[in-house]
């Protein structure tokens, strides 16, 4: 099954050690039904990874501290991150898997 976890390293608290529990929230992106070599396949997982983040993340809506706005903009810089380097090595296995 082809899917990435969208796991938060940053969460919304003051300090690293807390972000990294194992708690910490995620969410699941699965890209099975689409054609990555397609940019219709590629702009459908943007869009799903987007929303896989802003659920793991939180929205900006109602924010009002600085402080807040600078936590989730953390998060979802790492959020994405951590997505593109997991799909990055799920498709350097598919590649290597497929020319055995």
């Amino acid at each position: 099954m082809r899917t990435v976890i969208i796991a938060t390293l940053a969460l919304l608290s003051a300090t690293a050690a807390s972000a990294q529990q194992a708690n910490a929230p995620t969410d699941v992106v699965r890209f099975a039904d689409l054609n990555l070599h397609s940019d219709i396949g590629k702009r459908e997982l943007a869009k799903r990874i987007a929303r896989a983040t802003e659920a793991v993340c939180g929205s900006y809506a109602g924010l009002r501290e600085d402080s807040e706005i600078v936590a989730v903009d953390d998060c979802r810089r790492e959020a994405r991150v951590e997505g593109e380097r997991r799909l990055a090595a799920i498709l350097r296995f598919e590649v290597r898997t497929a020319s055995r």
